[in-house]
């Protein structure tokens, strides 16, 4: 057969087929459609013909693209004209009233990528009436045609999207997320949908600006004013609510939640479980708290990070405090328990508060501490309500994540030792913090990579110091080789303190004594005065200047990497205040690990 059409004709037949993709219901039916309504209205080219197939044949002049003539040309094309079946865009018709129906005809596609149910490996079946979420992208907002798959041979009927699948196991409360890398869309609910380029573009806007998700939704919002506006104007018939829909604004939390979603699923890529909250609102922290081991084994993975940089191969790293990166933490803190060497330790709950939504008020305290909110609500304005533990311990709350290396006796003697250890600054002038947690602790090579992180409480203080890095280099050889050099603002006190941990025959300090050489960063040792610090001249008490000849190793190292990371870290301090604790960990990860795989690039 010889077919013989206008130049425009084809042109929209070819933008048809690509855009309406094999496997989408009804695709012969929304090509047909698209080619007749443009044939009607679009002008330009009509006296340009062009014949496909075999020129012997009989010519069939087209006037009319029916689904069978669609199906014929197609084959045509397929075979012996495969160039032409390139990506091309010519999405206007879809904003104008043609795109206002409930069907299929939409400019964005969305259908599973799986073909094959995930969990007994039958063929999908999909189902022919779409969804219509909204589609945030670089260039605007969209109404895309969801498309749902569907398995009939499983129990519990999973269907599948372009990004989750469900199961009528728990009612479909439950989304078991799958980030599929030959796809365009990430969906992260049923109504929200993002393009995988503007969620890895938010991504360099969070890691080089320190932009909150507000702000990036807000510049969204404010930028693609215009365009939405366009695209989305005459589309009445998908308003949400009693609104009408004029925009397609970007709500900040659930551009947070597919971000999350969409981060954590490139690294576990299959079956990641969400279930939804009270508040309609996707339970990250949930989430965030079933990977949190996993990424933190990501984290200190960057503990055998080597490169060029003067220090880096020779086992230096920077440790120091942040307390400007606080985040709020149960109002059952500043609690004291009694260790049997007579010392008053002030206590700190490291769960989070309450912080309410749209059905519940926000509380002080976290799920744990709840008897404490009646305390609150029925106390004398002149009496000060006592708050007592329900149970006796020895060992504070924040440090129950050491419990693995440690038993309570032992953390009390690093504890007590802590406090009798003098130092070159006032312990009573150290910053304490009871409503919020201390900062966070950073360690650092001098080449800026960031090796590993652990929130403070309470205050800075050398068992949290000592116990980071005895969990981070001396549980496993390997290791233990990567640190040979350990810059400190208070290495004149730690160093003091692991001589009398030894003596208390405490694990894993004689071990770091003896194999790390401790010396105070060169931006904090001028402002030191203990002779074991200043001056570096005709001393010979001197021994932790960084200039000092034991060091000559790494002299010309970058020992202020963790003051200048700092700068670039505090910009996060308010986006991440009210976070989550799992949420904020696993936040995080992520910045660190942009932030560290940015450097390697470059060292390389």
């Amino acid at each position: 057969m010889k077919y013989i059409l206008t130049y425009s004709s084809l042109r929209n037949f070819i933008f048809a087929v690509l855009h309406f993709f094999e496997g989408t219901p009804n695709r012969w039916k929304y090509v047909s459609e698209y080619i007749e309504r443009l044939r009607k209205t679009d002008k330009e080219y009509q006296d340009l013909k062009v014949i496909l197939g075999d020129r012997k044949a009989k010519e069939v002049n087209i006037e009319l693209f029916d689904e069978k003539t669609c199906v014929n040309l197609y084959t045509i094309v397929k075979n012996d004209y495969p160039e032409l079946l390139e990506k091309n865009f010519h999405w206007d018709i879809f904003y104008r009233e043609q795109g206002n129906s409930k069907d299929g005809f939409k400019c964005i596609i969305l259908k599973s990528p799986c073909t094959h149910c995930v969990l007994c490996k039958s063929k999908l079946t999909t189902i022919s009436s779409p969804s219509f979420p909204f589609v945030f992208t670089e260039t605007g907002s969209y109404i895309a045609a969801s498309y749902t798959s569907e398995c009939r041979i499983c129990m519990y009927k999973p269907r599948y999207n372009v990004s989750y699948y469900t199961t009528t196991e728990d009612d479909r409360a439950k989304r078991n997320y799958m980030n599929v890398e030959n796809t365009d869309y990430f969906l992260s609910t049923s109504q929200t949908c993002f393009s995988k380029r503007y969620l890895d573009l938010c991504s360099k806007q969070i890691q080089y600006m320190g932009a909150s998700f507000e702000s990036i939704a807000d510049v969204y919002n404010d930028h693609h004013n215009g365009n939405n506006e366009y695209h989305l104007k005459q589309l009445s018939n998908f308003q949400r609510g009693k609104q009408v829909l004029t925009q397609g604004v970007l709500n900040p939390q659930r551009l947070e939640e597919a971000w999350f979603i969409y981060r954590v699923s490139t690294y576990f890529p299959i079956g990641l479980p969400i279930s939804t909250m009270e508040s309609g609102l996707l339970d990250i922290e949930e989430m965030c708290k079933i990977y949190t081991d996993k990424f933190m084994a990501k984290q200190e993975s960057w503990i055998h990070h080597s490169c060029a940089v003067k220090g880096c191969t020779e086992g230096y790293v920077t440790i120091d405090g942040n307390e400007k990166l606080r985040r709020s933490i149960c109002s059952q803190s500043g609690e004291k328990i009694l260790s049997s060497e007579g010392l008053r330790i002030q206590d700190c709950c490291p769960e989070d508060p309450g912080f309410g939504g749209r059905f519940k008020k926000p509380v002080k305290f976290c799920v744990n501490h709840q008897e404490c909110v009646e305390n609150e609500e029925n106390k004398d304005e002149n009496e000060m309500t006592v708050r007592k533990s329900s149970r006796k311990r020895k060992l504070p709350l924040y440090l129950k994540e050491y419990e693995s290396l440690y038993s309570d006796e032992s953390i009390e003697r690093i504890i007590v030792t802590d406090e009798e250890v003098k130092s070159c600054k006032d312990k009573s002038k150290l910053n304490k913090f009871y409503k919020t947690t201390a900062g966070m602790l950073f360690v650092i090579r001098p080449c800026g990579v960031i090796v590993g992180f652990a929130e403070m409480y309470s205050h800075e203080s050398l068992t949290q110091v000592f116990l980071l890095l005895r969990k981070m280099f001396f549980m496993d050889d390997s290791c233990k080789k990567r640190i040979k050099y350990l810059g400190y603002d208070r290495c004149c006190e730690l160093k003091p303190f692991l001589r009398r941990l030894v003596k208390e025959n405490v694990a894993g300090s004689e071990e770091m004594l003896n194999d790390v050489q401790f010396l105070v960063d060169i931006f904090h040792v001028l402002k030191h005065t203990k002779p074991s610090c200043m001056p570096l001249n005709n001393n010979p008490l001197c021994e932790f200047h960084p200039k000092l000849d034991k060091f000559s190793e790494i002299h010309g190292c970058n020992t202020e990497s963790c003051e200048q990371a700092f700068k670039k870290l505090n910009r996060f301090k308010y986006s991440t205040r009210h976070m989550t604790r799992h949420k904020r960990v696993v936040y995080f990860c992520l910045i660190n690990c942009d932030h560290n795989e940015s450097i390697d690039n470059k060292t390389v």
